[in-house]
């Protein structure tokens, strides 16, 4: 569907130009019309089309539905129009769940914590609330951008709707402390992570492997390295250049390089550039 309405688009120019053709050969020309146009050009990332579909929606009398004002916000956020996608959001007498939803990932993308924190508040009055996923998404925007009070935030109302925690969230929590050097609250996270039964992974090892490396606490990164062994996890590349870039910076370049070799023996791809600087920050200066 998508390359008929592009070589219509191409030989009409304007949504106009086709409505009207169809109407010519004795179409009828009605609501559901318009929303297929909207889809295709949707989907086909066709923007400028989908904009002009729903202007010509109002145009032909019909009013465009929730679903019709959903792409239409999708779009004005993909191209940077944050502060239109919020007002048709706003002006939506009937969003849905998918309405808040759309709003929220692309806000995430954009790392607008203000517009963020508002709609959430719009969803909650409205009577939505974030699924597992989309708390997921929220955590991670939050931390990411050192804002951990409202990562604490929307912890407390993921407890309070009994939503339970993943292992992805735990692990951006995790990592949002982490970031922020609280590797204090990091290991307390980690505690509470495995009293609630989730069991951590390569990723929750990973972040915390690198914080206290980091912070020179050795003999508290080993016991995560000996655990994540102990408990069978299968470490990735990413584990692996993080461990090479740690014990390269505190200086145990024969342990870095025989980490170095063990990705081949794993059949994971070296990354050169590591066993590079591996190689050169050891060299004398003549």
């Amino acid at each position: 569907m998508i390359s008929v309405v592009t070589r219509l688009t191409g030989r009409f120019e304007t949504v106009r130009g086709i409505v009207g053709e169809l109407a010519r050969v004795g179409c009828v020309i009605k609501a559901q019309t318009f929303l297929l146009f909207l889809r295709i050009y949707w989907r086909g990332e066709m923007y400028g089309m989908v904009l002009e579909a729903f202007d010509e929606m109002g145009r032909f009398g019909f009013t465009p539905n929730t679903f019709a004002r959903n792409i239409v916000m999708d779009v004005l956020f993909k191209i940077g129009r944050v502060d239109l996608g919020i007002k048709v959001l706003k002006e939506t007498q009937l969003p849905n769940f998918l309405s808040f939803n759309i709003a929220l990932c692309n806000l995430c993308k954009l790392n607008d914590v203000s517009n963020v924190k508002d709609v959430i508040g719009m969803m909650v009055r409205k009577g939505f609330y974030p699924n597992v996923r989309m708390f997921e998404i929220l955590l991670n925007c939050f931390c990411k951008m050192g804002r951990i009070a409202e990562a604490y935030q929307l912890l407390g109302l993921m407890i309070t709707l009994g939503t339970s925690l993943s292992v992805n969230a735990w692990t951006v929590l995790i990592d949002g402390f982490r970031r922020l050097r609280r590797l204090d609250m990091a290991g307390y996270l980690w505690e509470k992570m495995v009293q609630n039964g989730c069991s951590p992974n390569v990723v929750t090892y990973t972040s915390l492997i690198k914080g206290f490396m980091e912070a020179k606490m050795f003999s508290i990164a080993f016991s995560f390295l000996d655990m994540l062994e102990s408990e069978g996890h299968a470490p990735d590349l990413v584990f692996h250049n993080v461990l090479i870039d740690c014990l390269s910076k505190m200086g145990s370049y024969d342990d870095a390089l025989d980490v170095y070799d063990g990705l081949l023996e794993l059949k994971l791809v070296p990354d050169c550039r590591k066993y590079g600087k591996i190689i050169l920050v050891d060299i004398p200066d003549f």
